[in-house]
């Protein structure tokens, strides 16, 4: 009898010990950053401002994991899908709130 309950003491000093130590760990999503995310290629190269939709390292067009030869888009039609993306970059930019709603 004896012995039970040391250990049920012993179990109950534990748990709280870990329970202090896992309150110290943040158990919530990191916050998002206000910087916006850097747009790289598979390769590691920055696509941030670039004319046109294609990496000028290893070729590949962006959102793909293929040339613009191999998929057969000329210059003029990657410039037009890169002008259609800021487009709606900028449009969900005006969409998304800039602070979170007060409670």
């Amino acid at each position: 009898m004896f012995a039970v309950l040391v250990g049920a003491i012993l179990l109950v000093v534990i748990l709280l010990w870990l329970i202090q130590k896992l309150k110290a760990v943040r158990w919530r999503r990191p916050e998002r950053s206000s910087q916006p995310a850097i747009d790289r290629c598979i390769c590691g190269y920055e696509l941030t401002g670039l004319e046109l939709a294609r990496c000028p390292e290893c070729g590949r067009v962006r959102g793909f994991n293929a040339s613009a030869d191999e998929l057969g888009l000329t210059d003029e039609q990657l410039f037009l899908i890169e002008q259609k993306r800021r487009e709606r970059e900028r449009q969900s930019a005006d969409i998304r709130p800039t602070s979170p709603p007060s409670t």
